[in-house]
């Protein structure tokens, strides 16, 4: 399975050539991490992704956040106590939807 994008919005490119969308991503279960290129996320297919950022949080004690050196989205549950997050299991956000900002520059 893979990850389902759906475009909510794009914004003309700013200066520079920075590049921003909206996107509602629905998590499979193949986490607990899924690779996301610039074109998942309506940027040139040679560009540079940049950061994907969560709007509003994720549901029910996980957070998603993106890792660029490796182009991953990585989710964890919260911690029960002072320690580390913890890795979530494969099907713990499936079908779950969330909405994130996506910024990068055409290549």
């Amino acid at each position: 399975m893979a990850l389902t994008f759906t475009k909510r919005a794009g914004m003309p490119p700013l200066r520079g050539g920075l590049m921003m969308t909206v996107y509602d991503i629905t998590f499979d279960t193949a986490g607990p991490t899924w690779t996301v290129t610039a074109a998942n996320v309506g940027l040139p297919t040679n560009g540079t992704l940049l950061a994907v950022i969560p709007a509003g949080g994720t549901p029910g004690g996980y957070g998603v956040w993106w890792d660029r050196a490796n182009a991953l989205l990585r989710a964890y549950e919260e911690a029960d106590s002072a320690g580390a997050m913890g890795s979530i299991d494969a099907g713990d956000l499936s079908t779950t939807i969330i909405t994130c900002l996506c910024i990068g520059y055409g290549g």
